[in-house]
């Protein structure tokens, strides 16, 4: 069994640790899920032998493995069936061009069949109706000032058909739904408070009608757009969103740090109609950004650059309203020269 830890790791925005005291050369460490409170150190090592990816707790030897589907059913909440299946597929992100052309027809046939189906989003997802209670103002106020969209949070709300939830699996977390050919295909959901074991939560894949990683965040098409700008997260992608129209930018995510065939599909299509792209990740995924670019320049056939944050910002997400401006003014200017 192949698996790669650090690629999970990062694809599902769990925290985790290269060193220190609890974690061995050739190893990463996250926070074990069955010590839970009674030890929150990230003391539960993961193997980045892609070809033995055992893991193991320093605290109790029950608490370890060979079978990642058995850690990562723990740590995501899911069945172990869903865990299964999430290993398995993992090799549906190319590791090469050549991986990513042959999936390409496939992607097609199978993203046909998917839309069949219809997804419908539970009772529990509110919607942002303005009366400002005290619930939807918290909310609110999570978007305008800690994710820091100020003057643009209700267009921010009404342009990406933003929710909230207050109980159940998604409770305090923001809904941000995605389409695909007007059709809800999934969800993800931000987390608002600081305590989330995990920052982001997807639809899981088995209820999804395409799932997240497959899929893509994309800004409206309203003109004629000159560059594709492809960020990482959700927020990265909004924040540009709000003033990309101004600049010629189209502006989309893919929920992490690698993109998968349909993911590679889609982009090519958005690439194509652009005629240029840049690729704008974290500040310390540089690494990441280079591939990305190569993959959708091979496929896509069109001028691709990765593009590095200015002052200092580890991701667009954390840019004030007047950074975005400027970072947009200097992404048209890419176009350019």
């Amino acid at each position: 069994m192949k698996f790669d830890w650090r690629h999970f790791c990062i694809e599902n925005n769990i925290n985790y640790v290269t060193s220190g005291p609890n974690t061995a050369r050739g190893n990463i460490s996250v926070r074990c899920p069955w010590c839970g409170s009674q030890d929150e150190s990230q003391h539960m090592g993961l193997s980045l032998d892609i070809n033995k990816p055992d893991f193991g707790c320093w605290r109790h030897q029950s608490h370890r493995g060979r079978n990642p589907a058995l850690l990562i059913a723990k740590l995501m909440g899911w069945s172990l069936q869903q865990a299964v299946r999430y290993v398995e597929s993992q090799g549906d992100n190319p590791d090469d061009f050549a991986a990513a052309m042959a999936g390409l027809s496939s992607s097609k046939k199978e993203e046909s069949h998917s839309l069949q189906k219809e997804l419908k989003m539970p009772p529990e997802f509110r919607e942002f109706n303005g009366t400002f209670t005290k619930t939807e103002e918290r909310f609110f106020m999570y978007l305008q000032n800690t994710r820091g969209f100020g003057p643009w949070t209700q267009r921010l709300i009404r342009s990406f058909s933003l929710r909230y939830c207050i109980q159940g699996a998604y409770a305090q977390r923001i809904i941000i739904p995605v389409y695909q050919k007007c059709n809800l295909v999934t969800w993800t959901a931000r987390a608002v408070t600081a305590q989330a074991h995990r920052r982001y939560k997807a639809l899981e894949a088995a209820y999804s009608i395409v799932n997240i990683k497959d899929s893509i965040l994309s800004s409206r098409v309203l003109l004629r757009k000159r560059l594709l700008v492809v960020t990482e997260g959700p927020f990265d992608m909004m924040k540009l969103a709000m003033v990309g129209d101004v600049y010629g930018l189209q502006t989309c995510c893919v929920f992490g740090l690698t993109i998968s065939n349909r993911q590679l599909q889609q982009l090519s299509s958005l690439a194509r109609g652009c005629g240029n792209v840049v690729v704008l990740l974290d500040s310390t995924a540089s690494l990441e950004a280079d591939k990305m670019a190569s993959q959708i320049e091979e496929v896509a056939g069109v001028p691709v650059r990765v593009f590095k944050l200015i002052e200092g910002l580890k991701d667009a997400g954390e840019a004030t309203p007047r950074q975005v401006v400027k970072l947009c003014k200097i992404l048209a200017g890419e176009v350019l020269t």
